[in-house]
C-alpha cells in the first residue's frame, strides 16, 4: 500500500474546488527567491492543455551522438521537481482533477503519470533552450551542454545561466557537473565526442 505525505499533495495540488467557484485561485504562482513564477515556463509551452497528446518526440541516443562529433568540453545539469516547475493554464486545470478519500483535487503544477506529462514538459524545455540547442541536449530534466573548447563552452554557460534565471528554473545543484572532459549523462560516458 503506497501513502502521499501532506506536503507532497498540498505541493502539487490546489485544494478542492468549491461548488460555487470552480475557477483556479493565485495560490497557483509560486515564487522561488522572489523571481519564479510558473507563467514563465507556461509560455513556453504554450496553451497545450493536459489532456492534448500532441506527440512531441523525445530524443534518442542517435540525436544525441549526432550533436557530439566535435564535443571536447561537457556540462551537465539537473532540474529540481522536474514536472512541477510547469505549470497548467488556467482553463485547462479542470481537466487535470481526480479524486481521493471522497476528496477532488485539481493539479496546480503538471502531474506525474498523465499521458501527455513527459511530452509536454520535453516541449516546454526545448522551446526554452531554443537560443542554445545547437550546443545543447535536453532529455526532459536532464541537460548536457557541450562545446569544441572552453572559451566558447564558458559563454555557453553564460548563455544557459541567463535563460534558466529569465524563467525561474530550479537546478539541483549537487547534481551539477561543469567544464569536465569527460561526463556521465544517461548512464553514458561521453568523451572527444564519442561515447
Amino acid at each position: 500500500m503506497w501513502s502521499i505525505s501532506a506536503y507532497t499533495l498540498s505541493r502539487a495540488l490546489k485544494h478542492p474546488p468549491s461548488s460555487i467557484d470552480l475557477e483556479p485561485d493565485s495560490s497557483s504562482v509560486l515564487r522561488r527567491g522572489g523571481t519564479l513564477t510558473r507563467g514563465a515556463l507556461l509560455a513556453a509551452l504554450g496553451h497545450t492543455g493536459p489532456g492534448v497528446d500532441d506527440k512531441f518526440p523525445l530524443p534518442n541516443k542517435q540525436a544525441l551522438f549526432n550533436c557530439l562529433s566535435q564535443a571536447k568540453v561537457f556540462s551537465k545539469f539537473d532540474l529540481k521537481a522536474g514536472f512541477w516547475q510547469l505549470g497548467f493554464h488556467p482553463e485547462d486545470k479542470p481537466k487535470s482533477r481526480f479524486c481521493i478519500l471522497n476528496t477532488h483535487y485539481q493539479g496546480k503544477v503538471m502531474l506525474f503519470g498523465l499521458k501527455t506529462t513527459s511530452s509536454l514538459f520535453q516541449k516546454a524545455m526545448c522551446r526554452i533552450f531554443s537560443l542554445i540547442m545547437d550546443h545543447a541536449f535536453v532529455y526532459i530534466d536532464d541537460i548536457l551542454l557541450f562545446g569544441p573548447i572552453e572559451e566558447a563552452h564558458v559563454h555557453l554557460l553564460q548563455q544557459f545561466s541567463d535563460i534558466v534565471l529569465s524563467y525561474g528554473i530550479m537546478l539541483f545543484d549537487k547534481k551539477m557537473v561543469i567544464g569536465q572532459k569527460e561526463i556521465q549523462f544517461l548512464e553514458m560516458k561521453l568523451a572527444n565526442g564519442q561515447y
